[in-house]
């Protein structure tokens, strides 16, 4: 967790390799999560208002393709990191 006035500085220090994407509208559609959260008890992060997603790194050291970083806020003082990782 985040607390909620750190999440810029949070995402500019991951160095994203693209701007930030802040989706203030849930996605609507439906979809096959790539990387569920469910198991973990949490909510999908692409159902969440105000999410703000950010590619770090493409391709990464090692085996890694892809990493990406998302950001939804949980109450007023909070923020949850999401870390999705692609190889």
């Amino acid at each position: 967790m985040v607390p909620s006035g750190d999440v810029d500085g949070f995402l500019a220090g991951m160095d994203p390799e693209e701007p930030v994407e802040e989706r203030a509208v849930p996605f609507a559609g439906e979809s096959v999560p790539a990387a569920p959260f469910g198991h973990l008890g949490l909510p999908e992060p692409v159902g969440l208002p105000g999410l703000r997603t950010a590619q770090v790194c493409a391709p990464c050291d090692d085996d890694l393709n892809a990493l990406h970083v998302a950001v939804a806020a949980i109450d007023g003082g909070r923020s949850r990191v999401y870390v999705k990782g692609v190889d």
